[in-house]
């Protein structure tokens, strides 16, 4: 009986260590396949799909930020208008007042 355990043993021992073996072998095999040209051509896709989805966040952005810039030269010269009739108010008040 004892040696039957022990073929079985031997033969599990064969069998792990030709697996392992197989395991290893294929291992840097597949790690250094080369990428074919469908999968560099849907990596090169892939990115161009990315880069117009920035490119048009950065439109809108661009656009948003302009919008912004017209709006804040139209927000100062309004001030400015507003700031020149407040002086010019000033001035009548000083002068009623002076009278």
């Amino acid at each position: 009986m004892s040696e039957h355990t022990s073929a079985l043993s031997r033969r599990a021992f064969i069998g792990a260590a030709l697996a392992g073996t197989a395991a290893l072998t294929l291992s840097p095999t597949i790690a250094l396949a080369k990428p074919t040209a469908a999968e560099k051509q849907a990596e090169a896709e892939n990115a161009l799909n990315q880069l117009n989805a920035m490119q048009e966040k950065l439109d809108v952005a661009s656009a948003n930020y302009f919008t912004a810039l017209d709006e804040q030269q139209q927000a100062q010269a309004k001030m400015d208008e507003a700031q020149a009739r407040i002086d010019e108010a000033n001035g009548q008040i000083d002068d009623l007042q002076g009278k």
